[in-house]
């Protein structure tokens, strides 16, 4: 084994295209968007106040398919204690 033709070099050669060393995918994360919610089933995003902690669940069927989800937390307004701005969006409930 001292040729390199090993366990470990063979693993490295089954690699796919795309990986980097250590199974690092080498391409640049893609931002969540409305439209890919969508195609998982998903058509609510949950948004909750990072001061009081008042969460709301909305229904995004009519934000464009390009929207992009980390958008809409910053951008949201507390109707209980009217701080700008959400602590998390996450998507909420598969279609039935």
């Amino acid at each position: 084994m001292a040729d390199g033709a090993g366990p470990a070099s063979a693993a490295g050669s089954e690699r796919t295209a795309g990986y980097v060393d250590g199974g690092r995918f080498n391409e640049p994360i893609q931002p969540m968007t409305l439209g890919k919610i969508q195609a998982n089933g998903f058509h609510s995003l949950a948004v909750s106040c990072h001061k009081c902690h008042h969460e709301v669940v909305i229904n995004v069927d009519g934000g464009g398919d390009d929207l992009i989800v980390a958008l809409f937390g910053p951008r949201m307004v507390c109707k209980r204690c009217g701080t700008v701005g959400g602590e998390e969006t996450t998507p909420r409930g598969p279609s039935s």
